[in-house]
């Protein structure tokens, strides 16, 4: 059996899940075929060289600069080529993806949805909930995030106990191993040397919904408490729409502002603070880089008021940390055991995030290794083997289960859908 694992674009998450699904499908006489939509990403910089193990759609533009019209005839020559058994399709939004139903439909392919949308995850309209239900019904199967995302499958009108679970996965022993080898000194390229301090780190693309103003005011409320001496600097990794605004907003708090990782900063010389908590801000980090920012922070904070998962607990899992991760991420209910291995926590309430920092940062070192240590079991649990069993028991059903033929009011919604 082929299968087609279709994903707008191809960053370093999905070629391991596509390594790891090739692997397991071997023994299985399952073949995994990888299809980009495009190979650039509108959101993400990530550097991955072109890999012979995925198709291309397009390669010279994102997949938000394409034509609708041009998506049939694209993936028309990807399905002419692979001549897949299934189709496992991410997500049912973009114009690439709900072409490639139509066709699934037009060729009697079954296909598999994987999906992390939430029902909690925005405000539903009578209307848009019953357009999507018609659309989600002609999937053969689903694999999803996890349990409440299985459910909103299943309220949409996909049948009961047809989802796998386990599909927002990331390579834990890449993060596992790299982390530690920073944190034995294993590793080295400093300019100066630099004595390791924890911090709290917060990975995100710079966007509303990742609530970094409040992640500000809490960390400024407990890096100025009275009485706390030496605070943890904040580490906030990532880029986007919002940089400009956190640095001022940061500097109306009076928190000292470095354009740098604290290691970089020191090679510059940068290090004088005035007794300001220090935030830093490292920009976008290649995959290659992260381990080093896991490896010496003290914890990870997660604020998102909403997300559908969050990869990045994940990788801060596998890396030993301790999390503090907002209860609306999808991934908290199924992460995030309190006490555990971290805390969630209400993210419009910041003075709720301030007690859970002042929390973490009064920890020893041994008890937050501790709290590292249960993370990492919690998350052996979500790996990559997770992954391609799940695609693999997906793919099964939705072969059992045969294609779906879309009806005349199936045809009109994807066709309008995609021309949003």
């Amino acid at each position: 059996m082929t299968v087609l694992l279709s994903f707008l674009t191809y960053g370093p998450y999905h070629l391991a899940r596509l390594a790891a699904a090739q692997a397991h499908g071997r023994d299985g006489g399952l073949e995994v075929v990888g299809l980009a939509m495009s190979r650039r990403d509108a959101d993400y910089s990530w550097e991955t060289e072109r890999s012979g193990e995925v198709r291309y759609a397009v390669e010279d533009m994102t997949a938000d600069e394409v034509p609708v019209d041009d998506w049939t005839r694209h993936l028309q020559t990807i399905l002419d080529e692979v001549r897949p058994d299934v189709c496992a399709i991410a997500g049912y939004s973009h114009p690439a993806m709900l072409t490639l139903v139509a066709l699934c439909g037009e060729r009697s392919i079954p296909w598999i949805l994987m999906s992390d949308s939430r029902e909690a995850d925005r405000p539903r309209t009578r209307w848009r909930e019953w357009s999507k239900g018609r659309i989600v019904r002609l999937a053969s199967a689903g694999f999803t995030a996890g349990r409440v995302h299985s459910e909103y499958l299943e309220k949409l009108g996909l049948v009961k106990n047809a989802c796998s679970v386990g599909y927002d996965v990331v390579d834990n022993a890449y993060f596992s191993t790299q982390a530690a080898k920073w944190r034995a000194g294993a590793k080295s390229g400093d300019t100066v040397s630099w004595e390791p301090r924890p911090y709290f780190l917060a990975t995100n693309r710079f966007i509303p919904k990742k609530n970094l103003f409040r992640l500000l005011d809490a960390y400024a409320a407990h890096a100025t408490a009275e009485g706390l001496r030496d605070p943890w600097p904040l580490v906030m990794l990532g880029d986007g729409e919002l940089k400009s605004d956190l640095l001022a907003h940061a500097g109306t708090l009076g928190l000292a502002v470095r354009n740098r990782a604290p290691w970089e900063t020191a090679a510059k010389n940068e290090t004088g603070s005035d007794g300001r908590p220090e935030v830093f801000f490292p920009g976008f980090r290649q995959i290659d880089e992260l381990p080093r920012f896991y490896a010496h922070a003290g914890a990870f904070v997660h604020a998102s008021t909403t997300e559908q998962w969050g990869l990045v607990v994940n990788e801060a899992m596998a890396s030993g940390l301790p999390v503090l991760v907002s209860k609306s991420c999808g991934c908290a209910p199924e992460l995030v055991k309190e006490g555990i291995n971290g805390h969630t926590f209400d993210p419009c309430d910041v003075g709720e995030l301030t007690r859970r920092m002042n929390e973490i940062a009064a920890l020893d070192k041994t008890a937050r290794a501790e709290l590292g240590v249960a993370g990492q079991r919690i998350i052996s649990d979500w790996g990559l083997a997770r992954f391609a069993e799940g695609l693999a028991e997906a793919a099964a059903r939705a072969r059992e289960t045969g294609p779906k033929k879309p009806g005349p009011i199936e045809k009109f919604l994807l066709y309008s859908l995609s021309r949003r």
